[in-house]
C-alpha cells in the first residue's frame, strides 16, 4: 500500500477521532451536572409517570397522553423512562445519554450527506459545524430538551433513507422513509418540515429535477429524473402523516395552555422577520446566548418595532429572491437557505407557543441549512491560494466555536448559574427572575423575594411570581403584605388553586375566618383533589375549630 493509499485509509479514522474529541471537549463537563429547575422537574424527576422506569403502564401513558407538558412525543417519554430504568435519577447519566445521541447525530449527518452526494470534506465540515456550534448547547445540555436530539436521530436516518430510495425507488425503501418520519414526529413535532426538505433535496444535491443531466449521488450511481408534479405526488402520504401530527400537536398545546394569547396577530407577524434575522446573526456570531429570550411584545406592548420589522422583512425578501435567482449556478446556497427558512416555520412565532421570542434550541435542525449554504463559498474561489485561505479560516472558525460552546456549557452547571447568565445577557427577563428566586434557599429569602418583585414589575400577569412572593411574606410573618400579593395573584388567575390555598393561610392567621372559609369552599369547587392536601386540611380544621 503506497503513501497516498495509506493516507486515504487513515483519513476517515482521523476525521472520526477529531469529531469525537471536539464534541467531548465541549460536552464532557455536562455529564457531571445536576438537573435544572426549568422543565426538568416536569419532564423527569417530578414526573410521576416515570418514577417506575420502563413498564407497560408508562408505555400506555406515553402514547395516549396528549396534554402533559403541551406535547405528544411518546418516544421522548420512552427515552426518559429508559434512562430512569437504567440510572434512576442520576442527572449526570441522563446528560450522558443526550451527549451520546448528539454525537451519534453528527456521524449520521455525515453519512447522510455523503449518501446525498455531497463531497467528503464538505460533508465533514457541515457535520463538525453541527456538532460544535454553540447554538446546539441548549438542546444537548438541557435534559428536558431530549426531544431535540432524539428527533435529530430520526431526521438524519430519514435523510439517508431518502437518498437510498431516490437511487433505487421501491415500496420497501419508501416505507422506510415514512417510518423514519413517523419516529421523528413521535420524538418532536418540529419534524413536520422533513417532507418539504426532501423537496429541496430533490433539487440539490439529488438533482432529481431542474438539471439537464442526472448528477451522481455516489460513484457509479445516478438518480432517475422525475417531473415536479411527480415529486410532489410522491410525498402526499408524508404530507398526510404530517397533517395528522400537526392537528394532534395543536390540540395538545391548546388544551395544555401553551398557546399564548398575549401576543396579537399583528405583533406575531411583525416579529417573524426579526426572529429570522436573530437566528442568522447568532449562527455567525453566537454571543450573548440565553436559555430564555422574552418576547418583546410581552415585555412591552410596543416592543415589536414596526420599522425594524419592515427593514428585516424587506432584507429577508431580497435575500430569498436573490438566492432563488442563483439557484442554477449556486444550488447549495439556495437549498441551504430555504432549508433554514422552512424548518424554522413551525417555531417562528406564527402560532405563539410559550412566552419566548426566539430560542437557541430551535436551531438544532434549521442550522444545518445555513451550514449547507456555506458550501457554495468554495466554488467562487478558483485559485488554490485563495482556497487555502478559506480552509484555514474555516478551521479557525470551528476552533472558536468549540471554545464558545465549551464556555456556554459551563452556564448549565446549575440553575443559579444558568439564570444569572440569562439576566446578564438579556433585558427584562422575568422568567430568569422567577426561576432564580425559586432556586434560592430559605436563608436567601430576601434576595428571592426581590427577584419575584422584579418579575411582577416586568410581567404583571405572572401568576407564579405572586404565589412565590406571597409565600415569602408568609414565611416572614408579614401577613397583610402576603394577603395583598396573593389577592392580586388570584385576580390574575382565578381558576388556579395554589394562590387561593396560600391566601386562605394568610386569612386564617389574620383571624379573617369568614373570608378564609369562603376561599376554602371556592378552592374545593375548583380543585376537588385539593381536599387531599395537608395544608388545606389543616386550614379547614383551624377554621372549623375557631367557629
Amino acid at each position: 500500500m503506497g503513501p497516498e493509499q495509506k493516507m486515504k485509509a487513515t483519513t476517515p479514522l482521523f476525521v472520526a477521532l477529531t469529531l469525537i474529541a471536539g464534541t467531548l471537549a465541549i460536552y464532557l463537563p455536562a455529564c457531571r451536572y445536576p438537573f435544572v429547575n426549568l422543565d426538568d422537574p416536569g419532564y423527569v424527576y417530578g414526573n410521576l409517570n416515570l418514577r417506575e422506569g420502563l413498564n407497560w403502564e408508562g408505555l400506555r401513558w406515553a402514547f395516549t397522553s396528549i396534554d402533559y407538558q403541551y406535547n405528544w412525543h411518546p418516544l421522548t417519554w420512552i427515552s426518559h423512562m429508559l434512562d430512569v430504568e437504567l440510572y434512576r435519577f442520576q442527572a449526570g447519566s441522563h446528560h450522558t445519554t443526550s451527549v451520546l445521541l448528539h454525537l451519534l447525530n453528527g456521524f449520521l449527518l455525515l453519512g447522510a450527506l455523503r449518501a446525498l452526494g455531497i463531497g467528503y470534506w464538505a460533508a465533514t465540515f457541515v457535520a463538525a459545524l453541527f456538532l460544535w456550534h454553540p447554538l446546539r448547547v441548549e438542546s444537548v445540555a438541557w435534559i428536558a430538551e431530549r426531544k431535540d436530539v432524539l428527533a435529530g436521530t430520526f431526521w438524519m436516518l430519514g435523510l439517508s433513507s431518502y437518498a437510498r430510495y431516490c437511487r433505487a425507488p421501491s415500496r420497501l425503501r419508501y416505507s422506510t422513509v415514512c417510518l423514519m418520519l413517523i419516529l421523528g414526529l413521535m420524538s418532536k413535532s418540529m419534524v413536520v418540515t422533513l417532507p418539504f426538505v426532501f423537496l429541496l433535496l430533490d433539487f440539490w444535491p439529488l438533482r432529481r429535477r431542474g438539471f439537464s443531466e442526472p448528477s451522481p449521488t455516489h460513484p457509479g450511481t445516478t438518480v432517475p429524473q422525475r417531473s415536479g408534479h411527480a415529486l410532489i405526488r410522491e410525498k402526499v402520504p408524508m404530507f398526510f402523516i404530517v397533517a395528522v401530527v400537526c392537528a394532534v400537536t395543536l390540540i395538545s398545546q391548546t388544551e395544555g395552555g401553551a398557546v399564548s394569547a398575549k401576543v396579537s396577530t399583528l405583533q406575531r407577524l411583525m416579529h417573524v422577520p426579526i426572529a429570522y434575522s436573530h437566528y442568522v446573526v447568532t449562527f455567525f456570531w453566537p454571543a450573548g446566548l440565553s436559555v430564555f429570550y422574552p418576547h418583546p411584545a410581552i415585555v412591552d406592548p410596543e416592543g415589536v418595532h414596526p420599522g425594524l420589522a419592515i427593514v428585516t422583512g424587506l432584507a429577508l425578501i431580497l435575500v430569498s429572491t436573490g438566492l432563488w435567482r442563483l439557484r442554477a449556478s449556486r444550488p447549495a446556497l439556495a437549498t441551504g437557505w430555504f432549508w433554514f427558512l422552512v424548518t424554522l416555520l413551525p417555531v417562528i412565532g406564527l402560532i405563539q407557543v410559550g412566552d419566548q421570542g426566539v430560542a437557541d434550541r430551535y436551531m438544532y435542525l434549521p442550522g444545518i441549512g445555513l451550514s449547507l449554504a456555506l458550501l457554495a463559498i468554495p466554488h467562487t474561489f478558483s485559485r488554490l491560494r485563495k482556497k487555502v485561505v478559506l480552509v484555514t479560516a474555516a478551521g479557525v472558525w470551528l476552533l472558536c466555536l468549540i471554545a464558545a460552546a465549551h464556555s456556554q456549557v459551563q452556564f448549565w452547571r446549575n440553575s443559579d448559574s444558568l439564570w444569572r447568565h440569562a439576566l446578564e445577557v438579556t433585558d427584562d427577563n422575568y422568567v430568569a427572575h422567577l426561576n432564580l428566586g425559586q432556586g434560592f434557599n430559605l436563608d436567601q429569602l430576601d434576595e428571592a423575594m426581590q427577584h419575584f418583585e422584579e418579575a411582577i414589575r416586568i410581567a404583571p400577569d405572572l401568576y407564579p411570581a405572586y404565589v412565590n412572593l406571597g409565600k415569602g411574606h408568609l414565611k416572614k410573618n408579614e401577613l397583610e403584605e402576603a394577603r395583598q400579593i396573593l389577592e392580586r395573584g388570584v385576580a390574575v388567575r382565578p381558576e388556579e388553586s395554589l394562590g387561593r390555598l396560600y391566601l386562605s393561610v394568610a386569612l386564617v392567621y389574620m383571624d379573617m375566618l369568614d373570608e378564609a372559609q369562603l376561599e376554602l369552599e371556592t378552592l374545593e369547587k375548583l380543585d376537588p383533589e385539593m381536599t387531599k392536601n395537608r395544608l388545606f386540611q389543616k386550614m379547614q380544621r383551624v377554621v372549623g375549630a375557631e367557629k
